[in-house]
């Protein structure tokens, strides 16, 4: 049971890494796209990779949001 806990919390922590570079990604391409309907594509997208950061840091037990 142990194992498990820390194998998920190592997956975790490596998936939140990841999401968070994603999020910069996004919000880099967000401030250069100059076509209103591509920039809410890509919030929309932002605004969903953002909830998944949230579902994993609630996994995590880890409050800290940005």
């Amino acid at each position: 049971m142990n194992l498990k806990a820390t194998v998920l919390g190592g997956i975790f922590h490596l998936k939140k890494r990841k999401v968070d570079q994603i999020l910069l990604d996004l919000l880099q391409e967000i401030k250069e796209e100059r076509d209103a309907t591509n920039q809410e594509i890509l919030m929309q997208r932002y605004a969903h990779i953002k909830n998944v950061e949230k579902e994993i840091s609630k996994f995590l037990g880890s409050v800290i949001l940005k």
